[in-house]
């Protein structure tokens, strides 16, 4: 089983009893959350608390499959009344003082009782205006973890599954990350050994990520023969660490369904059955540039290995149009995007990227090279890594993420993570007056996965915002779970078991959904 489980589910609405109306996430959840607690702690000794709740203006939160944890800024006023220094009242940046690296204790609830805890270390403050009464205070923020990374390096040799060595990594080996948060690790099938190189550990998790092939048998994803996919996501949601596959998070099953129309949700009784929630604004984002893909080799990519043990040169080149039908893939839509027939040369060859690639064989064997058995010379013929079974396939699948993406914002829903599917639907623009005129849109609709978050919470109101993706087009499946109930909105996340990148992304009226710097 994967470390942790796959997050809390509450029961539907058949099993909860409650009605439409109460079940459903109104628009009048947009209003004010209840922010319980905002507390700054000194670095200075006697670790000096001061609670900025009254100066409060905005908390913004963000996650991100694009990021290796979670993100948040406070802006805060402060009229030199907030903390007491040598007898007199002064800002509580120059009585505790606020220097980076405070730790801030965060509780916010939204109004459909789900709570956001945060522990965030700062990582930059700033003093956006000052005037001689008051000034306006940003503090940028973000997990423990985010710092622990730059004072660690890998430096040994790890043997074994990929999946063992980014539990190692997370949380199981002291000189490591250590981090006291959950973990979720889907296991992986092949093993891979390495020597660390003195990398970080975050960067050597995201170099792992590319080479992992999904282990069916043991975890979260369907499984595939040797050589049909690869390809995972390091990524952090909540007080939650994930490493998990393309597959599993393509094929999971809805967390909530959403519609969009022009129309107030009336407290619950115009959400139409099936749906959770109608979303307050919906945009659908055009982020599949036909030459940038193919330069990635999303659809066609080819592989030449050298094997220097045998002097053998292997060419391999795949297309996803072939596999897209083999067993283990699974799309959140209906199918790949397809390419002009035309594009395929005559007699050349059809392919948009090579990889050149040393075969890695006996260079780092697994078991003892002393005494009489010599483990590693039998073993100095076996290969480290597989790459016919692994890179053309992470290269595909990895870049063809984001295929389709839609913009969506919510009343404040703190329950939902990146990583969770949610199932959208929108109208359908058509003219055939025979047709109804509510079926939703059978291209753009369905289900997609979350890739970037942002709660926007002031003392006046509460969206989340998302940027949703997919790999495939096309609406596939329906917005009720496959046991016949709606899609429900879970209260909780896991407890407690414990002891970067590019990516342009969208902005909308309730602040960008990625965090400064």
């Amino acid at each position: 089983m994967a470390d942790g489980g796959s997050g809390g589910h509450v029961d539907s609405i058949r099993q909860s009893g409650k009605s439409r109306t109460e079940q459903a996430i109104l628009a009048d959840s947009a209003g004010p959350s209840f922010i319980n607690t905002l507390t700054i702690t000194s670095n200075e000794e006697g670790r000096k608390k001061v609670s900025l709740l009254p100066g409060v203006i905005r908390i913004q939160y963000w996650e991100s499959l694009l990021q290796d944890c979670v993100k948040a800024t406070v802006t805060y006023a402060d009229g030199g009344n907030t903390i007491e220094k040598d007898g007199k009242k002064v800002t509580a940046r120059e009585g505790l003082p606020i220097v980076g690296s405070e730790t801030v204790d965060i509780k916010v609830t939204d109004n459909n009782k789900n709570t956001l805890i945060l522990k965030m270390l700062v990582n930059k403050p700033a003093e956006i205006f000052t005037e001689s009464t008051k000034s306006l205070v940003r503090l940028d923020m973000a997990a423990m973890e985010y710092f622990t990374n730059q004072k660690v390096r890998i430096k040994t040799r790890m043997d074994g599954k990929i999946s063992d060595h980014v539990r190692k990594i997370l949380k199981e080996d002291e000189k490591y990350l250590a981090t006291e948060e959950n973990i979720y690790i889907e296991p992986t099938s092949n093993n891979y050994n390495f020597i660390g190189n003195n990398k970080k550990p975050f960067w050597t998790l995201n170099w792992l990520a590319k080479r992992a092939v999904p282990d069916g048998g043991s975890g979260g994803s369907s499984g595939s023969p040797k050589g049909n996919t690869a390809g995972y996501l390091f990524y952090a949601a909540g007080k939650t660490y994930y490493f998990r596959s393309i597959e599993s998070l393509m094929g999971q099953e809805q967390k909530i369904s959403v519609i969009y129309t022009q129309s107030p949700d009336e407290q619950g009784e115009k959400i139409p059955e099936g749906y959770d929630v109608k979303a307050l604004t919906y945009a659908v984002e055009d982020r599949l540039k036909v030459k940038d893909k193919m330069s990635t080799g999303y659809a066609e990519t080819r592989l030449k290995v050298f094997d220097a043990f045998n002097c053998k040169y292997v060419k391999q080149e795949d297309k996803a149009a072939d596999i897209e039908k083999k067993d283990g893939i699974t799309t959140a839509g209906k199918n790949l995007p397809k390419l002009n027939p035309d594009l395929n040369r005559k007699g050349g060859e059809n392919f948009s990227k090579t990889t050149w690639c040393l075969l890695d064989r006996g260079s780092l064997p697994t078991g003892s090279g002393k005494g009489q058995d010599q483990e590693q010379l039998d073993k100095s013929k076996e290969e480290n890594a597989d790459p016919k079974s692994v890179t053309n396939q992470s290269i595909m699948r990895l870049n063809q993420l984001f295929s389709e993406m839609v913009s969506i914002t919510l009343p404040g829903v703190f329950s939902l993570h990146v990583g969770d599917a949610i199932y959208v639907d929108s109208p359908q623009l058509q003219q055939d007056t025979g047709v109804c005129a509510d079926q939703p849109d059978k291209f753009t609709g369905g289900k997609y996965v979350i890739c970037d978050l942002c709660h926007y919470i002031t003392t006046e109101e509460t969206y989340t915002k998302l940027n949703l993706m997919r790999d495939s087009v096309g609406r596939k499946g329906k917005p009720t779970k496959t046991d016949g109930n709606t899609a429900s909105i879970p209260t909780e996340r896991l407890a407690n078991t414990g002891t970067g990148r590019n990516g342009q992304l969208g902005t909308g009226t309730y602040g960008s959904l990625r965090p400064s710097g």
